[in-house]
């Protein structure tokens, strides 16, 4: 069996990012107080867009694009009451407004399309510049121009521009396999400064949660040093890895489903499911 059908260490880096995935969303839809949950799930952002631009070819995925756009629709659907209206939600004696805290927080902090999106507009970057991407120089010039242009557009995509600095990151160490140590502290910088700048406006952080994020962003650089990618693994897991759009979507409409069933089962569990708003 030849390496390309082997379990791999990019397999094992995506399936971190998975499990990180999964526990950031869990966070995001029923813990929203547990903070550590989220600052675990910002390991995943950087594995997955990394790999996207490392590992592109020709050509960009449409069902990217189409599986991007049903998810986003399915979040707008919720946020603006196909599933909440004025009817089902209540108010308290002091007339505060009780609504659903993902309401909130989605509203507040994933008001930009799905990474989906994100990452397929990266592929269509890539696509249109592949060819002076190849030069080092023009393609870090780039991503220095994207990690400046996040600071105003990053509500234009999931995670911003930073997502296409990272993918065309991915790419440039693809064709420059030396530069990868120093690239990948550029990718743990990044996703250090958005956390911090941007989570900022959802949650104060204690001085032990900013060391986690740190620590965070240190690990994504690590993961990115320590091993080469095509690194054969004991392990099987490609038959997930590889199909990792799949896992996404189905992850993130069986959390989206269940919390709507709960919010509408158990709404007496303010702590964890409602916000309360001032009104």
């Amino acid at each position: 069996m030849t390496q390309k059908y082997q379990t791999n260490y990019q397999d094992l880096l995506k399936m971190m990012a998975m499990i990180t995935m999964v526990i950031d969303h869990l966070g995001l839809y029923f813990f929203p107080d547990l903070v550590i949950m989220r600052i675990i799930g910002r390991y995943t952002m950087p594995i997955f867009c990394f790999f996207v631009g490392y590992n592109y070819h020709k050509g960009v995925s449409f069902k990217i694009l189409i599986a991007g756009i049903i998810l986003y629709l399915i979040q707008i659907y919720i946020i603006n009451g196909g599933v909440f209206t004025s009817e089902k939600l209540s108010f308290t004696s002091d007339g505060d407004l009780i609504i659903p805290r993902i309401l909130y927080d989605i509203n507040n902090e994933f008001v930009s399309p799905d990474i989906l999106i994100t990452i397929f507009v990266g592929q269509v970057y890539i696509s249109f510049l592949q060819k002076y991407l190849c030069n080092f120089w023009f393609a870090y010039s780039n991503v220095v121009i994207l990690a400046i242009l996040d600071i105003c557009l990053e509500k234009a995509f999931a995670y911003g521009t930073l997502g296409l600095a990272i993918i065309v990151i991915g790419f440039i160490v693809k064709y420059h396999k030396e530069t990868v140590k120093v690239l990948a502290i550029v990718v743990g910088t990044l996703q250090f400064i958005h956390t911090e700048y941007y989570f900022n406006d959802f949650f104060t952080f204690t001085p032990i949660q900013h060391i986690l994020v740190f620590v965070t962003s240190f690990l994504v650089y690590f993961s990115l040093v320590i091993k080469k990618f095509d690194n054969v693994m004991v392990i099987n897991i490609k038959w997930l890895t590889r199909n990792s759009l799949s896992f996404y979507v189905g992850h993130l409409v069986l959390i989206q489903f269940a919390w709507v069933c709960m919010a509408f089962l158990y709404p007496q569990i303010p702590n964890n499911i409602f916000f309360i708003h001032q009104v």
